[in-house]
Formats: C-alpha cells, structure tokens, sequence
C-alpha cells in the first residue's frame, strides 16, 4: 500500500453516499481494496455486493450479504 492511500480509504468512510452508485465492472476491484484496507467497510461491502449481484454474480453476492452488520452502518 502506497503512504497516503490508507488515509484516503479512511476519509471515504465519513463521505456521504448520497450519490454513490458503482456500476462500472472495474468498481468491484476498487471496492475490494477498499474493504481489504478497512478493518470495517460495511457501505463498500453493500456497493460491493449490490455491483456483483447486477453484473449476475449471485453467490458473490450473497456471501457479502451474509456479513453485513447493519448496526455499524452511519448515515450522513
């Protein structure tokens, strides 16, 4: 990980996703990263997981879903 990167995914959780909405296929790497940088990155793994299912990546999906923890997640 580059000096500067771990500060930036970690800005991104205080970010308000109001108009955030991945559909791109090359958002899945992205949101990967992101949620292997974060010790809890509950709205990349709900992007994640709503990118995977509509790109017909049901069981990727799925196992992402099974790990959600509802209560961590902060709405701005």
């Amino acid at each position: 990980m580059r000096n500067g990167n771990g500060k930036c995914a970690e800005n991104t959780k205080a970010a308000s996703c109001d108009y955030c909405f991945p559909n791109k296929t090359e958002e899945i790497r992205v949101l990967e990263t992101a949620i292997q940088m974060l010790n809890s990155a509950p709205m990349a793994k709900y992007y994640l997981g709503n990118l995977l299912y509509d790109k017909k990546q049901y069981d990727r999906a799925a196992s992402l879903r099974e790990g959600w923890n509802m209560t961590n997640w902060q709405k701005s």
